[in-house]
Order: structure tokens, then C-alpha cells, then sequence
């Protein structure tokens, strides 16, 4: 599977695409919690969070005992969103622990049933969940974190996308929220993906 490289020339790496970034933004938004009880930035802010939690609840494609899957969850909160509206099968995967640590911080002061876990969907290391079980993959930022990665961008976006395909039952969803990529470009990118020419 190839991913079109053609708009990844004008993305300059960054620190975003890297662990250290995020394991230091986390730490950082782990101790602010202890210390004030504030859950941390909501990338892409409140709103766009807000339609994702209701485009899901509403969508009539998915079931408040679907299994969601957030693919870099961060604080939570968009997981803590469902889990507000019924949701109850809910995942959190993210590579930084101090993630992990917030977010069960979090669900727990808000009493939430979440699973979170440190967990890296390019490597898949860590990654708790077993293949084709999931119905939804949840994507808020993560796949724009990876094409900034100043390592191997291309490489880890072809991996995320073969690896959340292969969470995900036949007919399951990715939902997902870019500000690097139009939707033209990741339905071309996520619909390359042929699970027998890997």
C-alpha cells in the first residue's frame, strides 16, 4: 500500500510528531489536573468534539454498546463525551503514558467506565484490543500528529492505517478529524488500504 506523498511536501516535521512533545505536553497537563482539576487542552476544541460526540449518538450507525476505540485519546475527553451520552464499550490507546495517566485520572474524579492504555497504534505495541473486534476507530488529531513525525512520516501513516483497519469488524467505522488533510485526501489515503497487498 502506498500513501499519496504529493501534499506531504508542505508539511515541515515538527516536535508534534514526536513522543517527547507529547509525553512533556501530558506531564504537564497531568500535574495541572492534580494540582487545579483541569483536564487540559481539547485539541481541535470543545465544539468539534461536541459534533463528533453527537454525529456518533445520532448517526444511527452506531450503538451505545458498540465498541469505540480512540487512537491517540489523550485527556479522554472524547471518550468522556460518549460515555455521557451511554456509550459503554469505550478504549482509550495513546503512546505518551502521562496521557494515560491524566485520562484515568479524569474518568475516574467523573466516574466513567473507560479503559485506557499506553498503547502505540503504529507499532501496535501494547495495543489491548484484539483484531476486527472494534466498530468504531476514533481519530481526533492523531493521524496529523503521525504525518509530522520528522522520522518517517509516510512510513507510520501507512502502518496507522493498516493497523486501525485491522482493529476494526468488516463494516466498521473511522472517524476522524483532521486539520492537515481535506477529505478528499484521507478517503483516498484510508481507501487504498488492501489488507492482502501488505
Amino acid at each position: 500500500m502506498e500513501v499519496d506523498s504529493e501534499s506531504e511536501e508542505s508539511f515541515a516535521p515538527s516536535a508534534l510528531g514526536t513522543k517527547e512533545h507529547w509525553e512533556s505536553q501530558y506531564d504537564a497537563e497531568l500535574q495541572n489536573f492534580e494540582d487545579n482539576g483541569d483536564i487540559g487542552e481539547i485539541w481541535f476544541g470543545e465544539g468539534v468534539q461536541r459534533r463528533m460526540v453527537q454525529w456518533m449518538h445520532s448517526c444511527g450507525l452506531i450503538t451505545a454498546d458498540s465498541c469505540v476505540v480512540d487512537i491517540g485519546s489523550g485527556n479522554g475527553a472524547l471518550l468522556a463525551g460518549l460515555a455521557k451520552k451511554g456509550f459503554s464499550r469505550l478504549i482509550g490507546l495513546d503512546y505518551s503514558l502521562h496521557a494515560t495517566q491524566l485520562a484515568q485520572k479524569v474518568a475516574e474524579a467523573e466516574q466513567l467506565n473507560i479503559s485506557f492504555h499506553t498503547a502505540d497504534i503504529v507499532t501496535m505495541e501494547g495495543v489491548p484490543v484484539p483484531s476486527e473486534t472494534c466498530d468504531v476507530c476514533a481519530d481526533k488529531g492523531t493521524y496529523d500528529a503521525i504525518s509530522l513525525n520528522p522520522d518517517n512520516a509516510e512510513g507510520m501513516r501507512v502502518n496507522y492505517i493498516k493497523n486501525v483497519h485491522s482493529l476494526l469488524r468488516k463494516d466498521g467505522l473511522i472517524v476522524i478529524t483532521s486539520c492537515n488533510w481535506t477529505r478528499a485526501e484521507l478517503e483516498d489515503h484510508f481507501s487504498k488500504y488492501d489488507p492482502d497487498n501488505t
